[in-house]
This record gives C-alpha cells, structure tokens and sequence, in this order.
C-alpha cells in the first residue's frame, strides 16, 4: 500500500530526472508531503525535445561524440519520439488487454492511475506533450503541498533548456507556489 511509504519532510531535493521520479511517486499515490522542493539542475520535462538534448549532452560528456556529430538533433529527436510512440503503442495494447480482463471477469476496473495512463499514452502517440507536462506540473506543485521551489541551475547547462526551467517556474508560480530562481556560473 502507499500509505506505507507515506512521508513528510521540511525539504525535498531532485537532481536531474528527479523531478519526473517526484512526479511518479506522487502520480502513484505515494503520500509525501514538503514544504520545500529545491530542484536542481532539472526539469527534464517529459517530452522528445528534453529527452534528446539530455541524451546528447550525456553523450558529449562521457566521450561518445562522434555520435551527436553523426546524427543531427532533428533526427535523433524524431527517434526518441518514434520509440516513445511505439511504447506508447505497448501500452494501449496492454490496457486493452486488461479491459477484455475485466469484461471477463478476472479482474478490477481500471483504476484512475491506470486510465490517466492510457490517456497519456494516447497523447504520446499523437506527439502532444504539453498536457502530459500540464499534468506533471499540476502534480507536484498543484497536488503535493510545497508552498517554496526553489530552482538550482546553470542558465548554459547543455543538459537542461533554460526555456523549460523557466517555463516551469512560471507554472509553480501559476499554482501559488514561492518560487526561487538561483542561477549558478
């Protein structure tokens, strides 16, 4: 049960792709409730463009250059969104699975995670990203009970898009949430 994992903190602190592990835990029910939420060096929102960027900057940094040299963003980008489409594909294929379960009587109803989901996985498919990040936004500032973010990044981070950062602080702000910008060199 979630309840299990229930926790309350003064401050939570995501680095990275943290904050869509934040949203996944309080997607899945898990009860965390904080004051604080310190992102730092993220989002990595949930949409092909972030992926790619992250993946190529990851690249360039452990020495794997030849293949962001090799291949232009445009096309490694349209990859990542093509895979996605076809786990997305997986996904409905599942849910459609478990319906015929449920009209034969081997198990429950889809619960509300479960329907969001497929709903999610009809937009990935469709390439519509903004209200999956809508929802992930809404998530972790509208739904958690952080009254403060703060924001850690590097405005020239290859592996962030300072747009996104700021996007997302605007949101927080949009959901009555402090929001601290603290730039770092």
């Amino acid at each position: 049960s979630s309840d299990l994992l229930a926790r309350e903190f003064d401050v939570v602190h995501v680095m990275s792709g943290g904050f869509l592990n934040l949203y996944q835990l309080l997607f899945a029910g898990v009860k965390i409730d904080f004051k604080t939420l310190v992102l730092d060096s993220t989002p990595i929102l949930p949409k092909p463009a972030a992926f790619t960027r992250f993946a190529r900057a990851y690249m360039d940094s452990v020495g794997l250059t030849i293949i962001p040299k090799l291949i232009p963003s445009p096309i490694h980008q349209a990859f990542v969104a093509f895979r996605w489409s076809l786990q997305s594909v997986y996904i409905k294929i599942q849910h459609q699975i478990l319906r015929l379960m449920v009209v034969l009587g081997k198990r429950k109803a889809a619960s509300d995670q479960m329907k969001k989901l497929n709903s999610q996985a009809n937009l990935s498919l469709t390439n519509r990203y903004v209200p999956i990040i809508d929802d992930v936004v809404a998530t972790v500032f509208g739904n958690s009970g952080v009254e403060k973010a703060v924001f850690v990044y590097n405005p020239d981070d290859p592996f962030i898009n300072s747009a996104d950062v700021d996007a997302t602080m605007e949101r927080a702000k949009g959901a009555g949430v402090e929001v601290v910008a603290a730039p770092t060199p």
